[in-house]
């Protein structure tokens, strides 16, 4: 079997133990993502989830700039 970026999670036989599954194995492999099961039912292709991801370590990439920032100010 094989599963395309624009194959929907359910249709492919997930379910919601598997979308729990996936939620965590996603969480561990990407640190900071932070997906949730609504989002599992909300971006339901890996396309769609790989956007979300993306713009969740986006905000955690500003958080980061933010606070080197800080820190070159502070040593400045």
């Amino acid at each position: 079997n094989c599963i395309k970026a624009e194959d929907d999670f359910f249709d492919s036989g997930g379910d919601s133990l598997l979308a729990t599954h996936l939620v965590s194995a996603i969480n561990q492999y990407f640190k900071g993502s932070d997906l949730t099961i609504v989002d599992i039912f909300t971006e339901r292709t890996p396309l769609n989830l790989t956007l979300k991801i993306r713009e969740k370590l986006a905000d955690v990439a500003e958080q980061i700039a933010q606070v080197l920032l800080k820190i070159i100010r502070e040593k400045s």
